[in-house]
C-alpha cells in the first residue's frame, strides 16, 4: 500500500493575518474512542479540567498530524499557555471532529 502523500484533513485556524495550517490524517473509530475517554477520565470538579482538555487537543493534533514534522511545530507554536492559543487549539479540534464525519445526502 501506498503511502498517503497529503493529509486527508486540512485547514487554517486562527485570527486575523496568523493563522495556522493543521494537515491532519484521518483516525479510526476506535481511536475517536480512545480520545472520548482521555477527556471523560478528567473529573468534572478538578479546577485544572480547561487546561487539561486544552492539553488533550493540543496533544491530539500533534500526534494525527500528516507528518511528525508538522506535529512537532504545533506543539512548539502552542506550548505557551495563552487566551488565543487555547482558542485556536480548541477550535481546531472541534473542526477535526466534524471532518471526521462522513458527509450525508439524501
Amino acid at each position: 500500500m501506498k503511502p498517503n502523500l497529503t493529509a486527508d484533513i486540512s485547514f487554517e485556524v486562527g485570527f486575523k493575518d496568523d493563522k495556522t495550517r493543521f494537515d491532519l490524517r484521518m483516525i479510526s473509530v476506535s481511536e475517536e474512542s480512545e480520545l472520548n475517554q482521555r477527556f471523560s477520565d478528567i473529573v468534572d470538579s478538578d479546577s485544572d479540567k480547561t487546561s487539561a482538555e486544552t492539553a488533550i487537543c493540543l496533544e491530539t493534533l500533534a500526534a494525527f498530524s500528516h507528518s511528525s514534522e508538522d506535529g512537532e511545530k504545533i506543539r512548539q507554536k502552542f506550548s505557551e499557555k495563552s487566551v488565543k492559543n487555547e482558542r485556536v487549539i480548541r477550535t481546531a479540534y472541534q473542526q477535526f471532529k466534524y471532518a471526521l464525519q462522513p458527509e450525508v445526502n439524501f
